[in-house]
């Protein structure tokens, strides 16, 4: 069995984190979260200080996502501004309700009784979203003046679950004749999606129950994404009182192609980045494709010039999107705009674009 081994540069862009927002990951792993910025949003244990390109604060905070370079101000416990530029507000709950850019626009946002998010938007578009009883996401419907229309986009998408935490599936649809989509979940980790039907995803545990490996593999090839995990380890060394030091503990650490290769940069007219290539002599290696506002859009694996595997697709909210089939150089995937609304599909045949279009 071929074995690939590269590392994956946590997605959550993380530009606009949320507060006092309801988290259940092992119950209802597909609620949506207005902005992530807290350990446990991440399914994280224990006193993490870094997961991959997140840092934390010892008391869970985000304080900086390295991908963009984006650091975070708080007051009084509050996010109030990062260095991009976004301007947050929130409510007397603590709950962010709007968030202004750098160039004035405005997002809003707002949460049913049980601190779920239930509408996010801003003057072209909007979401929102439906709960059951058990305060699992049951619906998504999409609006707005620049709403992107396909095939069944007034259905929305409509969620059923069954089964416990540690064996949880998921089923949902786009439209109302269309075959339901299945994943299946395990504590909130992703196991199975009908979208890569061979695939298998296997996880390595940390003492503290972190992912610091992902194992996918289609029965003939594996490839593994290695998760560097930090911690903050807190040490009582004195007799009579506790003097507590704060060190740093790094477990399980390997070397990526990011690290060991300086990449090329290509950037947005404005100056922004837009994308870096880690390739090695062969053309072969990562390259990751940004939002405006620094968050990863895309992240692809290359293989001698040319595209191999879409590993990572988000919106700029760090919402995780459809990648189609794509895969070894064959198969369909999406191009989207910032918002995660489909413009076009591309399919590849061995590497090469065969056609684009719907």
């Amino acid at each position: 069995m071929k074995v690939k081994t590269i590392s994956i540069l946590l997605f959550s862009t993380l530009l606009n984190p949320v507060f006092a927002q309801k988290i259940d990951l092992e119950n209802a792993p597909l609620n949506p979260i207005a902005f992530q910025f807290k350990r446990e949003h991440f399914n994280l244990k224990g006193a993490v200080s870094r997961w991959d390109n997140l840092y934390f604060n010892e008391d869970g905070y985000l304080i900086k996502n390295s991908t963009g370079n984006c650091t975070y101000k708080y007051v009084n416990g509050k996010l109030v501004s990062d260095n991009k530029g976004n301007k947050y507000t929130v409510n007397s709950k603590d709950y962010i309700i709007g968030v202004i850019d750098k160039y004035g626009d405005t997002t809003d946002y707002k949460y049913n009784a049980e601190g779920l998010l239930i509408y996010e938007g801003d003057k072209y578009e909007n979401k929102t979203y439906t709960y059951d009883s058990k305060n699992r996401l049951i619906r998504k419907n999409e609006g707005g003046s620049e709403k992107v229309q396909f095939e069944g986009s007034d259905y929305g998408v409509r969620y059923n679950y069954f089964g416990t935490p540690d064996d949880l599936e998921v089923f949902y649809r786009w439209d109302a004749d269309g075959k339901p989509t299945k994943s299946k979940y395990a504590n909130g980790h992703l196991n199975y999606s009908s979208f890569s039907e061979l695939e298998i995803r296997q996880y390595k545990f940390d003492d503290y129950g972190n992912v610091y490996k992902i194992i996918i593999s289609d029965g003939s090839n594996e490839t593994v994404y290695n998760q560097k995990l930090e911690y903050f380890e807190q040490v009582a060394d004195h007799v009579g009182f506790a003097v507590i030091e704060s060190r740093l503990r790094k477990p399980r650490v390997e070397k990526t192609i990011e690290e060991t290769i300086e990449p090329e940069k290509t950037y947005f007219s404005d100056g922004t980045l837009l994308s870096e290539s880690f390739y090695d002599t062969s053309d072969s290696g990562i390259l990751k494709v940004y939002h405006r506002n620094g968050a990863l859009h895309e992240k692809y694996m290359y293989k001698n010039g040319r595209p191999y595997n879409l590993l990572e697709c988000y919106d700029k909210n760090g919402n995780a999107l459809d990648k189609g089939t794509f895969k070894n150089g064959n198969g369909y995937l999406y191009l989207y705009d910032e918002d995660g609304g489909r413009l076009s599909r591309l399919v590849y045949k061995n590497s090469q674009l065969e056609i684009r279009g719907y």
